[in-house]
């Protein structure tokens, strides 16, 4: 049988150790203007979607076209537009912990989702990084294990945890 010699990777700058736990970083700021960003460009491409149909109806219809049908069918995308708008709060939200063997996640604003899975289970590990994401340095990690799997979201410096999860990763299944 092969030895597996592993090699502890550095803490990160900026992680709080509580309770065996260090505090991840996670974007708030530049996620939540990203998202705010995002819901403006919606908003526009709905009132230049409106001019356009009201430029058409007036040249095809005249004086006899009426504006109170495009208003009904303009305002449902922008209602769910709307609903959606608590993602620029969503980030400063986030609580992400981890440990040696596991890893935890606190996110929602009126109802918390507490997503905890251990290392000895974790199979797949998937990063999704926005353009925003790119562009500022943060990313959202998925860890994946049989039956169930934890979001892991706007994570700075993904590189560095998913180093310090893989040798996690190796060291529980080691054991």
């Amino acid at each position: 049988m092969e030895s597996i010699t592993l090699t502890e990777p550095s803490l990160k700058e900026g992680c709080v150790a509580t309770d065996g736990y260090r505090e991840i970083s996670t974007s708030k700021v530049i996620r939540s203007i990203e998202a705010a960003v995002e819901i403006i460009a919606r908003l526009l491409v709905i009132i230049a979607t409106y001019q356009l149909f009201k430029q058409l109806g007036t040249v095809f219809f005249g004086e006899q076209y009426n504006n109170d049908m495009l208003y009904s069918i303009v305002i449902l995308p922008t209602l769910y537009i709307f609903q959606g708008a608590h993602i620029v709060l969503a980030p400063y939200f986030v609580k992400v912990n981890i440990c040696e063997d596991n890893i935890k996640a606190r996110t929602g604003i009126l109802t918390y989702r507490h997503d905890q899975l251990g290392f000895k289970t974790v199979e797949n590990i998937e990063l999704v990084s926005t353009l925003g994401g790119r562009v500022f340095g943060y990313t959202t990690i998925f860890l994946y294990a049989y039956g169930s799997w934890v979001r892991i979201p706007f994570v700075k410096d993904s590189q560095a945890l998913k180093k310090e999860i893989e040798f996690n990763i190796k060291k529980a299944k080691s054991t």
